[in-house]
């Protein structure tokens, strides 16, 4: 059996304004960003280590997040006053901390919050207010949640300029992100030691003109290599 497809899914609670907690249903509406879950071999061996829960699972439970602000931020952004997102959990070996990874499946935002913080980011100086500014325009259509539920609470992110970013500093977790980014992730992420790992400098305008990958729309339409039924890999 996958490690996690044996769990119970994500539980549902009763969340006050300030709980961490979220309330899961089935998904609803368009999905125009759906997870990878449907992996080969090779890509399923690099999220082993991550412990992603509820690996097999993510798509068919999403989170209803409201957003109400005096800020118009929100808004005026996305036309939107709330989200239906994505969630799952990694762990990082490094640390033995679990982060949550979490983005609106109609929208494409992306929560980078927990990836900054995984890879020790979690100042102003170094997190992703910094990004922000060493990437003229990005800023302009990222919204920052303050309000409402905490763990929706940071920056977010259109999903290419997500990606891009998280390629120039996340390789040591690139497996941990396949299940939002695609298998192959990795391969495009910028390899520690090299002289433009960590800068955060990305091409955003080319970024946002982009489609989704192609592979995405390959990994969904394969035939379920990881189901319940199939013994460990």
């Amino acid at each position: 059996m996958i490690p996690g497809l044996d769990q119970q899914p994500f539980p549902r609670k009763k969340k006050s304004r300030d709980s961490s907690d979220l309330t899961y249903t089935k998904p609803q509406g368009v999905i125009k960003y759906p997870p990878f879950e449907s992996l080969d071999r090779e890509a399923y061996s690099q999220i082993q280590n991550f412990g992603i829960y509820p690996f097999g699972e993510i798509g068919q439970y999403c989170a209803h997040i409201p957003y109400s602000s005096d800020k118009k931020d929100v808004f005026e952004k996305t036309g939107r006053e709330s989200f239906h997102v994505f969630v799952y959990r990694f762990t990082d070996p490094s640390d033995n901390r679990a982060y949550d990874v979490m983005w609106d499946y109609v929208g494409g935002f992306v929560r980078i919050s927990p990836f900054f913080k995984s890879r020790g980011h979690k100042k102003h100086k170094t997190g992703p207010a910094k990004m922000l500014d060493l990437n003229k325009g990005l800023r302009d259509v990222t919204f920052h949640m303050t309000g409402g539920n905490r763990v929706a609470q940071g920056y977010w992110v259109p999903y290419q300029c997500a990606r891009a970013v998280c390629a120039t500093f996340c390789y040591p977790i690139a497996g941990a992100l396949i299940p939002i980014f695609g298998p192959t992730f990795p391969d495009d992420c910028i390899r520690p030691g090299t002289t433009l790992f960590g800068r955060m400098v990305i091409d955003e305008l080319s970024a946002l003109r982009r489609d989704r990958p192609v592979t995405r729309v390959k990994a969904i339409n394969q035939p379920n290599t990881l189901d319940r039924d199939q013994s460990k890999i």
